[in-house]
C-alpha cells in the first residue's frame, strides 16, 4: 500500500541541526520523490517493490555471553558455508579451542584455533545446510573439555546506499549489518540473483576496513565501466575516498583485503632513489659530464593506478 505524506522541504544532511530550516529533514529511509504524484515535488511516498529477491549471502549468527562467542555463517556459493568464531577468553588457561556442527547424527569439529595461536577469531567450511552449533574449551585439568551451545540471534541489516548500473543492468547496493559484517552487493536484473563483491571481517581478516555506520549514508557513488572490469568508487561512512575493481573483488583475488587496498589515495614511496655515477671504460662519449639529475620514482598499481611520487 502507498502512503502519501506532504513535505515541503528536502532531506538535508549539511546544515547543522541548529541551524537546520523548520520544514527540512536530516533522516529517511525508504522514501522518494515522485514516484505516484509525477512532478509534484511536494509528494513523498514510500518505495512500492513489486518482485521479492532472496539474498542468499546475508549472515547467519549465533551467540553465547560466556567469553561473548558469536558464530557467523556466511554461503560460500560453492555448496559449502564459512563459520567463522570470535570470542574473548580473557586469561581463560585453555589448551585448544574448537567449533563443532551436528550432522543430525554425530557432533563433528570442523575448525580449530591453531596451535600456539593468540588470535581472537578462526573459521571453517562445512557443508552447505542449517546446523546447530557449539564451542568447545580444551583444558589440561579435569574436566578436559567445556562444551558451550550457540543459540541463534538476530542481526539486523540495513541499505545505506546503493547505485543503479544501468549499462550492465545491475544494482550495488552497501549494507550495514549490526555485527560489523558490514558488505557490499550487486544485483543482477536480468538474472535476478544477488553476489557480494565485498564481505567485510569474513574478507579482511575481521579487521573492519569498510566501517560502516547505521545512519552514515553512502551517497556519492560512482562505476566506471570497462571492458577489463568495472571499478566502484564511494566515499565511505567515514567520508573517506574508497574504491575497489568489481570483478577482482568478486573473485576474491585479494582476500585477506586491508585498507589499503580500497583507499583512493594510494600509498606513496617513501624512500628516495639512490643514484651513483659508474664509469665505463668502452664508452668514448660522456653525456653525463658537468650535468646534475634529479631522480623520483612513483608506484604503479592494478588498474593503472599511480600513486604521487616519492622524495
Amino acid at each position: 500500500m502507498i502512503e502519501v505524506k506532504r513535505f515541503s522541504g528536502k532531506i538535508n544532511m549539511d546544515d547543522s541541526a541548529y541551524v537546520l530550516p523548520p520544514e527540512d529533514y536530516i533522516f529517511a529511509e525508504n522514501i522518494t520523490h515522485d514516484a505516484v504524484e509525477g512532478n509534484q515535488d511536494s509528494h513523498v511516498t514510500n518505495i512500492v517493490a513489486n518482485r521479492l529477491v532472496v539474498n542468499n549471502y546475508f549472515g547467519t549468527f549465533y551467540n553465547n555471553d560466556n567469553f561473548d562467542f558469536l558464530a557467523s555463517v556466511f554461503n560460500n556459493g560453492n555448496g559449502t558455508q564459512k563459520v567463522s568464531l570470535t570470542f574473548d577468553l580473557g586469561s581463560e588457561p585453555i589448551t585448544a579451542i574448537g567449533m563443532q556442527y551436528f550432522d543430525g547424527v554425530d557432533w563433528i569439529t570442523f575448525a580449530l584455533r591453531p596451535e600456539g595461536s593468540t588470535d581472537s577469531f578462526f573459521s571453517g567450511n562445512i557443508p552447505l545446510g542449517t546446523y546447530s552449533y557449539r564451542v568447545v574449551l580444551f583444558y589440561d585439568t579435569i574436566p578436559s573439555e567445556v562444551y558451550y551451545d550457540l543459540t541463534l540471534v538476530d542481526g539486523e541489516d540495513i541499505c545505506i546506499g546503493a547505485y543503479a548500473n544501468n549499462l550492465r543492468s545491475t544494482i550495488i547496493f552497501f549494507n550495514w549489518n549490526s555485527f560489523g559484517y558490514h558488505a557490499i552487493y550487486e544485483y543482477n536484473n536480468t538474472t535476478r540473483t544477488i553476489v557480494p563483491i565485498f564481505i567485510n571481517l569474513i574478507e579482511s581478516n575481521f579487521v573492519d576496513i569498510l566501517g560502516f555506520t547505521r545512519t552514515g549514508k553512502i551517497s556519492s557513488i560512482n562505476v566506471y565501466n570497462r571492458d577489463e572490469g568495472d571499478l566502484l568508487f564511494y566515499i565511505d561512512s567515514l567520508f573517506r575516498p574508497s574504491f575497489m575493481a568489481i570483478d577482482r573483488m568478486k573473485a576474491k583475488a585479494y582476500v585477506p583485503v586491508t585498507r589499503f587496498l580500497i583507499d583512493l589515495a594510494k600509498r606513496q614511496p617513501l624512500i628516495p632513489p639512490s643514484i651513483v655515477y659508474g664509469n665505463d671504460a668502452a664508452r668514448r662519449v660522456n653525456y653525463l659530464r658537468n650535468r646534475f639529475f634529479r631522480f623520483r620514482y612513483e608506484y604503479v598499481y592494478d588498474d593503472d593506478f599511480t600513486s604521487t611520487y616519492s622524495p
